[in-house]
């Protein structure tokens, strides 16, 4: 019973992150490409015209990202169940979604930085022939970090796991050798 609640408390934490993360990010890109915002999320999210701000754009990056917190928490929360004590299990639970929450970050950054180089007004990627646009440079730019973002989860879950699968064996083998001596 114990491990199921701070398995719950896990996934809860690992979404409030997500949460986080996604309002912090949004502020960036609302930056870059408020267009992004006001011609696609805030009517994708249905946000209010009275919020079609800076916290619209917190209220959407929540929105948009609360539920990684469930893809990333169960496969972590799963592994780090395993640990010899529970302190361990929530040490390695945090450590593993800070880890996710850089490498994210980082892709987005990297993506970000890429989009200044590589867009502009003659060089816009293919998929902006969707998008009607007052500014397109700025709206292609955001994109691109959004789903960037994505991506940057999905290597940090993978790396976050690696991690947390190594950690938590080699505390089960020194509790194990512990308990021999």
């Amino acid at each position: 019973m114990e491990k199921a609640i701070r398995f719950t408390v896990h996934i809860l934490f690992a979404c409030l992150m997500a949460a986080a993360f996604g309002a912090l990010h949004n502020q960036v890109s609302y930056t870059v490409g408020l267009e992004y915002f006001h011609a696609f999320k805030f009517i994708q999210f249905a946000i209010e015209d009275g919020l079609q701000n800076r916290l619209g754009a917190a209220i959407v990056g929540v929105y948009a990202s609360w539920w990684m917190g469930i893809i990333i928490g169960l496969p972590v929360g799963i592994i780090v169940l395993f640990a010899p004590r529970a302190s361990l299990s929530t040490s390695y639970f945090i450590r593993s979604c800070l880890r996710v929450i850089l490498i994210t970050a980082a892709t987005a950054m990297i993506a970000l930085m890429v989009g200044f180089e590589t867009i502009h007004a003659d060089a816009l990627p293919i998929w902006m022939s969707q998008h009607e646009s007052v500014n397109p440079v700025g709206f292609a730019r955001a994109g691109l970090m959004h789903n960037y973002s994505y991506f940057g989860a999905v290597i940090g879950l993978a790396y976050a796991s690696i991690w947390s699968i190594r950690h938590t064996i080699k505390a089960r083998r020194r509790h194990l050798f512990s308990a021999l001596s």
